[in-house]
């Protein structure tokens, strides 16, 4: 990251990592735990629709192949109910 910070603002190697740190950057919000588990957990669901997707639809007349591709897609809400317990405890255990 500090090689690609020092690439983007072309300051000289010795100046040190912050000085050379783009500025809008500095204007972006800190990630919480709570919001990157968000966005791993929509991103996992949404990767595994359309996996199933495209499972289901491949397979043609195969039914092993629709099948797989119905299997895949009972992942999403399996994976969005897990997020879903792991906020619920973790706001609990913050009271």
């Amino acid at each position: 990251m500090i090689f690609l910070a020092r690439l983007l603002s072309l300051e000289p190697v010795g100046v040190s990592a912050v000085a050379s740190f783009p500025s809008f950057l500095g204007t972006l919000a800190p990630m919480s735990p709570d919001l990157i588990l968000k966005g791993t957990a929509l991103f996992a669901a949404l990767a595994s629709f359309v996996l199933s997707v495209t499972l289901y639809f491949q397979a043609g007349d195969d039914i092993l192949g629709r099948l797989n591709g119905i299997y895949v897609g009972i992942w999403v809400p399996s994976i969005l109910s897990l997020a879903a317990v792991i906020l619920i405890k973790s706001a609990k255990s913050e009271k």
